[in-house]
């Protein structure tokens, strides 16, 4: 039986996430869909805007969260400030590596929170980043370590399309790529190189932690 289509798949296929026929038709294949219901309900969905085929109730993928070691991982170098400080790049910060607002307030200098908050602008932003990863889970089929390596990546770089070059890199590719994003502003920074290095090492690693 054949998964159930989704409009994130639907929308993942118009943005040529899963490039063009034929590797298109081995990929999703390979992820158990029907080639041809995905077509059709392509063709459908950029007509009418919608398709039956489309389940109002299907899940594209299960939702992976960041491990115990990848927490660990993010916190050992962003570190926790409650007040405002610029960080490498000149950027506005507070907490652990939050940048942006605090309740729809800018960051700016003088800017204090006390540490509940930070922790809660953490689950936050972690949720963010892994959402952004776990668009390219049900490609990828990543282990707890894989995952939680590329959310710390994420959390500092802001994303991993580039990274994994949307989706067509391989696993081994991606790893070697994540010790070139080492620089801020042109500037080779020791602290990059060794959050890199740890990110790697957790990327490859065999043993995974629980979620």
């Amino acid at each position: 039986m054949s998964k159930e289509i989704t409009i994130t798949l639907v929308k993942k296929v118009i943005a040529g996430f899963y490039g063009n026929n034929p590797k298109r038709k081995e990929e999703l294949e390979r992820l158990g869909y029907d080639y041809y219901n995905v077509q059709k309900a392509v063709n459908e969905y950029l007509k009418y805007g919608k398709s039956s085929l489309i389940s109002n109730n299907a899940i594209s993928n299960k939702s992976l969260k960041t491990n115990i070691s990848g927490k660990n991982l993010i916190k050992s170098f962003e570190s926790c400030k409650l007040k405002a400080y610029k960080d490498a790049t000149g950027t506005w910060t507070i907490g652990w590596g939050h940048t942006g607002t605090v309740d729809g307030i800018s960051i700016s200098e003088g800017m204090e929170i006390s540490q509940g908050k930070a922790d809660s602008l953490f689950v936050s932003d972690l949720k963010k980043f892994e959402n952004k990863v776990n668009e390219y889970s049900e490609k990828y089929n990543f282990t707890s370590n894989e995952f939680s390596a590329l959310v710390s990546f994420a959390y500092n770089v802001g994303g991993i399309k580039q990274l994994t070059q949307n989706g067509t890199r391989s696993k081994k590719a991606i790893a070697d790529a994540m010790l070139k994003y080492v620089y801020s502003k042109g500037i080779k920074l020791n602290g990059l190189v060794r959050r890199r290095q740890k990110e790697r090492e957790l990327f490859i690693s065999n043993s995974d932690d629980s979620v």
